[in-house]
């Protein structure tokens, strides 16, 4: 099991895409191995027809499997009969493991699919930070956010997010009031330029952090490792609600 369980607590860079699940999961293997993450050889296969919302639904019907390197890329791609794969571990520099995974899923929406790794100096509070926690907290911050950036260029992703022991929504919990979105959040630019509700609940929500214009969309940011202008995100808890709010309904209308 500690082949597909990374250190806690987890930093996780979460999608929610508009495409198939299984083409997500597979984009987003092919970039960890690009940033030089090196396949284990782990990998959780559930049959192609399971349904599921969370992944112990798939309890007796998924396997963990130790593959060698051919068998694991024709399964992460989504070309082995055998099933699909809902969870695979990568070692990043170090040795530290990294694993992509589909999250839970909920009101018959799609899972958002995920990259999670140890949180290792992110899950300090930055004022209990010494120097060595400081710099390595800076390099996990530059690869996630760099990680997210390309997942949403090639995977076609409406919404993503960047968090600490955090699992991202799906449309429906967020339209609902259910779920509240983190601090790190990207929205698609085909959400936000066509829609004036989501765009000033984004403002708001952010309000006092750093948006930054990505080629595809906004990449609002409130934590300071995140973000070049060191910006900390003062939470209004109720703006933030709303921004989530605006976002699942902008994804629940296209």
């Amino acid at each position: 099991m500690a082949a597909l369980y990374p250190e806690p607590p987890h930093l996780t860079v979460a999608v929610y895409s508009e495409g198939a699940e299984h083409e997500c999961f597979a984009t987003l293997c092919r970039l960890v191995a690009a940033m030089g993450c090196v396949p284990n050889g782990a990998v959780e296969v559930a049959p192609w027809d399971a349904e599921f919302e969370l992944r112990s639904d798939l309890a007796g019907r998924s396997a963990i499997l130790d593959v060698k390197p051919d068998r694991f890329a024709r399964i992460v791609a989504g070309e082995d009969e055998g099933g699909r794969a809902v969870r695979a571990g990568y070692r990043r520099k170090r040795g530290t493991l990294v694993i992509v995974e589909y999250l839970a899923a909920s009101g018959g929406d799609r899972h958002p699919i995920a990259v999670s790794a140890s949180a290792d100096g992110l899950g300090i509070p930055i004022d209990l930070w010494r120097k060595s926690e400081r710099a390595s907290a800076a390099r996990l911050a530059d690869w996630a956010t760099n990680l997210l950036r390309k997942a949403t260029a090639e995977c076609g992703v409406w919404y993503g997010a960047i968090g600490v022991e955090y699992s991202l929504a799906t449309p429906s919990e967020l339209a609902a009031g259910a779920a509240v979105l983190t601090s790190e959040v990207f929205a698609s630019r085909k959400l936000v330029d066509h829609n004036d509700d989501l765009r000033k609940a984004l403002l708001d929500g952010f309000r006092g952090g750093v948006i930054s214009e990505w080629p595809n969309g906004w990449f609002c940011s409130g934590w300071a490792p995140f973000n070049a202008g060191n910006g900390m995100l003062s939470v209004d808890k109720a703006a933030t609600k709303r921004a989530g709010v605006a976002l699942g309904r902008a994804v629940l209308n296209r």
